[in-house]
C-alpha cells in the first residue's frame, strides 16, 4: 500500500455500522423523543451547531494526537482527492462488506487509511482491535436511481468513529447542498432525500442523520463504545475498488497494514444477504441479522435483558429466540407467543418488529425509517423452512420458559 505523509498523521478509517441499534423495547420511547427533538430543530433549517460545539477546533492542529476534537469539516482530514466524487487519496484505500447495515435504502462508500508504521489486529470473532489515532468512515448517499447505485448521488452523510487513546468516540458530518463538503453535526439532523426504487417507482424521505448519542447507543458494548463492521467474516472478499481476485484482508497483511492474519481458508465469511449464490437461505438471513442487530442483542449489548442473541456464532436455538416468548418487547410483540414461531413467519413477532416503523414497536429503534422489504422476504423464508418434531418443540419451550423466569428474576433482583 503507497503511503502518504501527511502533517497530521492521521489514521486509519475503517466504515462500520453507526447507525443500527437493537435495545430492549424500552429504548425505543427514548428514541422517538430523540427523533421528536431532530425534526423540531431540522424542520424549516439546516442545524446550527456553533454553539453547542464550543471548543471544538475549527481546524486540525499542526501536532495532531488521537484526542485532538473532532475537525469542523470534512475535508480537514484531507482523505479525498476529490471529496465530492468521493474519489481517495493515494494512501486511502476503499473496501467493502459482505453484508451491509440498512440504512433506508442509502449506499455506502467505505475506505481506510493508517498512520504511518500503524497495524490493526486481526480477531476471528470480534471486530479488529485498531491502533489509537484511527477513524472509521462511511460515506452515505442516495442515487438517483437504485438501479443504477453508483451513477448521480447526492451524498447526505459521512459517519466518523475516531478510536481515541482510551476507546472510541463518533461524529457525523452532513453535506451540503453544493456537495462541496459535508460539516460537524453533533446534534444530528434531517435531510429531504428523494430517488427512484428497484420496482422504477419513485421514493421520498426524510432521512436522520444521527446524533452522538444515537452513534453511542449503537455502538456499545458494556458500556463501552466499540467498532460494529470491521469483522473477518464480513471483510472476507475481493477487494471492492477493481482489481478481481485480490482478497481485501490479504492485501492488507501484504502491506503490514494486517497483523495476525491466518490462512484464507482459515477465515469465517459472512453470506451476501442480497445476492442469492452466495449462501443458503440461512445463511443470508443470519448475516443480516448479525451486520444489523447482533451488535446490541448479544451478551454484553444494550439488548442482553431479552436474552436474544443474534450472533453469528450463536447456534442455540433457544438464544437465536425460537419459541422464545416476549421478555422486553413492550408493544412489539402485538400479542404474538413468539419472537420466532418456526414454521410461520406471519406469527413471528420478530417480523413484526423488523417491518414496523412504529418508534415504540420496530426493530432496530434507530437508524431507518422504512422497513429493509427484501431483507424481511429473506428473514420470512427462513422462518417458513423451519421443522421442529412435536418432543423437540417441547424441549425447546420448556427451555425457553426457564430462560424467561432466570431473565425476569435478573431484572427484579436489579430493580431491588
Amino acid at each position: 500500500m503507497n503511503r502518504v505523509s501527511h502533517q497530521c498523521r492521521l489514521i486509519f478509517i475503517v466504515a462500520c455500522s453507526c447507525t443500527i441499534g437493537c435495545g430492549p423495547g424500552g429504548e425505543t420511547t427514548l428514541n422517538s423523543e430523540t427523533v421528536a427533538k431532530v425534526e423540531s430543530i431540522t424542520a424549516t433549517e439546516n442545524v446550527n451547531t456553533e454553539e453547542e460545539e464550543d471548543g471544538f477546533w475549527d481546524v486540525i492542529p499542526p501536532e495532531f494526537n488521537p484526542d485532538t476534537p473532532a475537525p469542523k469539516m470534512l475535508s480537514e482530514y484531507n482523505l479525498f482527492a476529490d471529496i465530492a466524487k468521493q474519489i481517495p487519496n493515494a494512501d486511502v484505500l476503499p473496501y467493502d462488506l459482505n453484508t451491509s447495515h440498512f440504512a433506508d435504502y442509502a449506499v455506502v462508500k467505505r475506505f481506510i487509511r493508517l498512520p504511518e508504521g500503524g497495524q490493526v489486529g486481526y480477531d476471528a470473532s470480534n471486530a479488529f482491535a485498531f491502533p489509537p489515532g484511527a477513524l472509521l468512515i462511511q460515506t452515505l448517499g442516495y442515487p438517483q436511481d437504485l438501479r443504477r447505485p453508483d451513477e448521480n448521488v447526492h451524498l447526505v452523510e459521512t459517519r466518523v468513529m475516531r478510536r481515541l487513546t482510551e476507546g472510541w468516540d463518533g461524529v457525523a458530518y452532513k453535506w451540503n447542498a453544493e456537495q462541496t463538503d459535508a460539516r460537524r453535526s453533533v446534534a444530528g439532523g434531517m435531510i429531504d432525500v428523494a430517488w427512484t426504487h428497484y420496482d422504477g417507482e419513485d421514493r421520498a424521505l426524510k432521512y436522520i442523520v444521527p446524533n452522538k448519542n444515537d452513534c453511542k447507543r449503537c455502538h456499545d458494548s458494556d458500556g463501552k463504545m466499540i467498532p460494529i463492521g470491521p469483522t473477518a467474516a464480513n471483510l472476507n472478499r475481493e477487494v471492492a475498488d477493481g482489481e478481481p481476485g485480490v482478497h481485501q484482508l490479504k492485501r492488507w497483511s501484504d502491506s503490514g497494514s494486517l497483523i495476525g492474519l491466518p490462512d484464507l481458508t482459515a477465515i469465517p465469511r459472512f453470506a451476501q444477504s442480497d445476492v442469492e449464490t452466495s449462501g443458503t437461505i440461512e445463511e443470508r438471513a443470519r448475516a443480516w441479522l448479525a451486520v444489523n442487530c447482533a451488535h446490541c442483542h448479544n451478551p454484553h449489548g444494550q439488548g442482553a435483558v431479552s436474552g436474544l442473541d443474534l450472533s453469528a456464532q450463536q447456534d442455540s436455538p433457544v438464544r437465536l429466540g425460537i419459541f422464545k416468548p416476549p421478555v422486553a418487547a413492550g408493544r412489539g410483540s402485538e400479542g404474538h407467543r413468539f419472537s420466532i414461531d418456526p414454521g410461520s413467519p406471519e406469527t413471528s413477532f420478530l417480523i413484526n418488529r423488523l417491518r414496523s416503523t412504529d418508534p415504540s414497536v420496530m426493530m432496530p429503534p434507530t437508524g431507518r425509517r422504512l422497513a429493509d422489504d427484501e431483507a424481511l422476504t429473506l428473514i420470512s423464508e427462513w422462518i417458513a423452512q423451519m421443522q421442529f418434531d412435536e418432543e423437540e418443540a417441547d424441549r425447546l419451550k420448556e427451555e425457553q420458559q426457564a430462560l424467561f423466569e432466570k431473565l425476569q428474576a435478573e431484572g427484579a433482583a436489579l430493580e431491588n
